[in-house]
């Protein structure tokens, strides 16, 4: 995982969604496009969709709406997804590691 800001200093959320889903399919980055549909033109699944939607989340070290493998369907859609999440939650990603690094333990006590 690149973390909740590590992933800029590669380019754009576009980018890096572009990447992630090429490497997926195995298909050069140029060939994805804004528009590009995961189902129709890259013979997405349900399961790919589940997939993708994991590496995008760990590549930008966030956590998507439960569903978006549903709700996604182009290259649009992810990159818009990713963004509405980095807008709403400007820190980025909340990990357990995190909220737990204050000393707290996962079972609520002082650890």
């Amino acid at each position: 995982m690149l973390g909740s800001t590590e992933w800029r200093r590669f380019g754009t959320i576009e980018d890096g969604v572009c990447r992630v889903v090429a490497d997926h399919y195995g298909v050069s980055r140029h060939t994805i496009a804004n528009m590009t549909n995961l189902e129709r033109d890259l013979g997405a699944d349900y399961i790919d969709m589940f997939e993708v939607i994991m590496t995008i989340e760990e590549y930008f070290g966030i956590y998507l709406e439960p569903g978006s493998e549903r709700t996604c369907h182009t290259i649009q859609d992810i990159v818009s997804e990713v963004q509405r999440t980095l807008d709403s939650n400007p820190r980025g990603l909340i990990s357990i590691r995190g909220e737990l690094g204050t000393g707290e333990s996962a079972k609520g006590g002082v650890g």
